[in-house]
């Protein structure tokens, strides 16, 4: 037996500490990042976790997961993003747009992997993203995602002719706007945007959507914080707004439709990113993906209380309905 081997030997029998070359891997840290309120974030944590034991990691033994929140809000997200980049993070995950951003301002170097609406407006490519950013975007685009959005609410709701657009004041980019409104002209809809500054002014908001005639609704994707979207449902139901929105939450707390990811699917489907950066892999190599499936919701007991005959074709097409 080789003198090294010996010494290792006797050092494992009398429990000293190994040589500084000779000490085992270090558990990696991974960040990760909402600006929502923990237990909100749509089974995230859920499908990150079983992503990850698909892949051979088991949280609190060969990985470590620093969860921060920052409760619905979004000015305390530069804070969080710094602090975790001082801990040290090897990879920061964000879901949404707001921890996103916050994110991409807040480090260069630090990986991040993201899943946000619209993501690839904040990368190079989505087949090239370059720099320290890349994840699973959770909508196509103003022009995909959105507009079919539009395609779903005048199918449940042909009358519909001017549509108002619902976001809080900083969760919607200019980019993001600036190609929705003729998705909409080309489907013979007018749309107005009504932001929101504080929580306080929702019901102004739809007082000003019924003085001005709208009678439809879209929620921006990511535009309305969680703690309010069950309010929204129910003023969109108060105000007889056929509205829509990407989380089913919205649709089983009162709205019409609902159609978007499956967000646990999305992160189990995020572990992989973590998993390949952890071994080398750089962020801006891997391309931006899209979700597989998007998933239908109609509520049908809120159709009925605003008179509408849902066609039967858009139930069949629907993946869930809620009667």
């Amino acid at each position: 037996m080789s003198q090294w081997c010996l010494r290792l030997s006797a050092a494992l029998l009398l429990g000293v500490p190994l040589a500084a070359g000779a000490q085992p891997a270090a558990v990696p840290r991974v960040g990760f990042l909402w600006d929502g309120p923990r237990g909100a974030e749509g089974h995230a944590e859920e499908g990150l976790r079983k992503g990850l034991r698909e892949l051979g990691y088991v949280e609190g033994q060969n990985i470590i997961i620093e969860y921060r929140y920052a409760e619905d809000r979004t000015e305390r997200l530069p804070q969080l993003v710094a602090e975790l980049v001082r801990l040290p993070v090897s990879v920061l995950l964000t879901l949404g747009g707001p921890a996103t951003r916050a994110a991409k301002e807040g480090t260069s170097t630090t990986p991040i992997v993201a899943s946000a609406g619209f993501l690839a407006e904040l990368v190079a490519s989505p087949t090239r993203p370059g720099g320290n950013l890349t994840g699973i975007t959770l909508l196509q685009g103003p022009t995909e995602t959105s507009g079919k959005w539009l395609e779903l609410l005048t199918t449940a709701a042909p009358a519909v002719s001017s549509v108002g657009v619902l976001f809080t004041a900083g969760r919607m980019t200019p980019v993001s706007w600036e190609a929705y409104p003729p998705v909409g002209a080309a489907l013979g809809l007018r749309l107005r945007r009504f932001p929101v500054g504080r929580p306080e002014e929702l019901d102004s908001a739809f007082e000003a959507m019924s003085r001005a005639g709208i009678d439809a609704l879209v929620v921006w994707p990511g535009g309305v914080p969680v703690a309010l979207r069950a309010r929204v449902a129910q003023l969109a139901l108060r105000y007889r707004l056929p509205a829509i929105h990407e989380e089913r939450a919205f649709a089983a707390a009162g709205g019409l439709l609902s159609y978007g990811p499956d967000v646990a699917e999305i992160w189990r489907r995020i572990a992989t990113y973590v998993d390949r950066i952890l071994k080398g892999a750089r962020p801006g190599d891997l391309p931006v993906e899209q979700p597989t499936k998007l998933h239908l919701v109609v509520n049908l007991r809120t159709a009925t209380a605003l008179g509408l005959t849902v066609p039967q074709a858009l139930l069949l097409h629907a993946d869930e309905v809620i009667r």
